[in-house]
């Protein structure tokens, strides 16, 4: 069996042309069986070259030797073909610069969604303390039990104040009506639900009702929690007016 070792320890690989077409690799005990002594063969180190011319294959070849006149050899353009089992070490390369780029677009992302839940969840946490009401407040409560609770309510309340400050007093002086709100437009009755807390001193964490309530001369930010201050009346009211915003 014919074995042709290159200095790397690998069997070389052998190609050849045939009608133009080329066939391979091949190892040296199949080339043998496949070609004759005119068969233009190429492996790495050598151009396409008669069999007959090639080192470990003339050997193989009993050739009359003819003198001739040798016409000048053409040149042709072939394109060499590339052995199996050799890649080029660019691709190992053009992986790791792939992998770092998607790495860093990941990072870039996960960076920019991070900063996206963190403003949700800030506005989210500025709605729910402009609407400081627990959602178990029941929506429910009868006139009748509003009254009693208002006439054990602590003196705290803005109920028991002689003068009521804001646009709309009403809402912290008695039980609002269908009426008194379905002429409102959305901004006077978001405006006339926190005056309610505004009365009790509560500090607004929104922009919007931060600044304006501090334009208004009666008011004096001093409690991050008011739910306690409240009456009965003022609860039920908040509820309704929520409602219809």
């Amino acid at each position: 069996m014919a074995i042709n070792i290159d200095k790397s320890g690998i069997e070389k690989q052998y190609f050849y042309e045939e009608n133009g077409n080329t066939f391979g690799p091949f190892s040296l005990s199949i080339l043998l069986n496949k070609i004759n002594a005119n068969t233009l063969v190429y492996r790495e180190g050598i151009d396409w070259t008669e069999a007959k011319e090639i080192a470990e294959l003339k050997n193989y070849f009993k050739v009359e030797k003819v003198i001739e006149k040798k016409e000048p050899s053409k040149e042709t353009n072939r394109t060499k073909p590339i052995v199996e089992g050799k890649k080029s070490n660019n691709a190992g390369l053009w992986f790791l610069i792939i992998l770092l780029i998607s790495a860093g677009v990941g990072f870039y992302f996960y960076n920019q969604n991070k900063a996206i839940s963190s403003e949700m969840n800030n506005n989210k946490q500025d709605v729910i303390n402009e609407n400081p009401i627990s959602d178990n407040v029941n929506n429910e409560v009868s006139a009748q039990e509003v009254l009693q609770q208002t006439q054990t309510a602590p003196n705290t309340s803005v109920n028991n104040s002689s003068t009521i400050s804001g646009n709309f007093p009403q809402a912290s002086k008695r039980l609002l009506t269908s009426s008194d709100l379905s002429a409102l437009g959305k901004q006077d009755l978001k405006i006339m639900r926190n005056e309610i807390f505004a009365r009790h001193g509560y500090i607004f964490k929104t922009q919007e009702m931060k600044s304006y309530f501090e334009n208004q001369s009666w008011y004096s930010g001093q409690y991050n929690d008011v739910i306690s201050m409240l009456s009965a009346i003022e609860m039920q009211n908040i509820e309704l007016i929520k409602r219809y915003e």
